[in-house]
């Protein structure tokens, strides 16, 4: 008898050990604009004349089976949604193999991202646009979003600034607060030093990489929020693109579902909600793939 549970449980543990590991981040690319917004859309808004900039790869939808913040997870914090690069949306799946991941487009850059980082002009952008209403008048909006780079974290402080915006009626609302300290989303602003308690560290050429996606750095799940905001049609504009150069891929993953006037959850607001873009006339704007051998660029002093 002895002997039999032995080998029952030596079937076990065997049996366990043959379960699939959990997949992590699975991509499956798409430029289709109504696709894209119908997956972000959740309660309490309506959407219409969704617009699409960018190349058949460099967006997709995605699904995660392994969503968390802790080592061993994806670090997105998210089961769903879709993501917008400046490369290959398809690269984005971990294990972290490559410190310098890239895919060029040779797309152009996008004026807005540019007002975003004075100094810089940015490359290969990806944009999706649509136009939408709220149910409710005076409801608030949100958004849930991670943005994530090859350029962390030895591109930080360089001429390679790439950027994320998120652009409610023409005014950037994808910030991130420290204190008195206000900046957009963007590789020298949001890194391991600057507003570093939204920051996750996946670098292999200084850590572990302990989060299973392949880009070398990424932030917590933050979450866009603006109070107050009417009916009648508004127009939101995400965009991401390159900065400096059109080399090393970044990209911004978009949780399905979190559009809408409900409150999603699961976020971190890195700031106090706004009042809509109306009212801050007065106010500080919230406002080829392939893996890379070696990179022809020279640190910025």
């Amino acid at each position: 008898m002895r002997k039999l549970l032995i080998v029952l449980a030596a079937v076990v543990i065997g049996l366990v050990g043959l379960q699939p590991a959990l997949a992590g981040v699975s991509v499956t690319t798409t430029n289709n604009a109504n696709d894209l917004v119908g997956t972000l859309l959740g309660e309490g808004v309506t959407v219409s004349n969704a617009t699409f900039v960018g190349t058949s790869t460099s967006a997709g939808l995605f699904t995660n089976d392994n969503p968390g913040e802790t080592a061993g997870t994806t670090g997105l914090n998210m089961a769903e949604g879709i993501l917008l690069t400046s490369g290959n949306a398809a690269g984005a799946p971990g294990p972290n193999s490559s410190d310098a991941y890239t895919a060029s487009n040779n797309l152009a850059g996008d004026s807005d991202l540019n007002g975003l980082i004075p100094g810089y002009t940015t490359h290969d952008a990806t944009v999706l646009e649509f136009d939408f209403e709220m149910i409710n008048d005076g409801a608030t909006l949100f958004l849930n979003y991670v943005f994530a780079s090859e350029e962390y974290n030895e591109w930080v402080g360089s001429s390679y600034n790439d950027v994320f915006g998120l652009f409610l009626d023409g005014v950037n609302q994808a910030k991130v607060v420290t204190g008195t300290v206000e900046d957009n989303v963007a590789i020298n602003n949001i890194n391991n030093v600057s507003h570093s308690e939204w920051y996750l560290n996946n670098d292999p050429s200084d850590t572990a990489t302990p989060f299973d996606i392949e880009y070398d750095g990424l932030t917590v799940k933050l979450q866009f929020e603006v109070t107050g905001l009417g009916t009648g049609t508004h127009h939101m504009k995400l965009a991401i693109a390159d900065a400096g150069d059109s080399s090393y891929d970044s990209a911004v993953f978009l949780e399905a579902g979190s559009f809408g006037g409900v409150d999603p959850g699961g976020g971190t607001n890195p700031g106090d909600s706004v009042p809509e873009p109306a009212t801050l006339a007065i106010w500080s704007v919230l406002g080829g793939l392939g893996m890379v051998v070696s990179r022809r660029r020279r640190k910025a002093a």
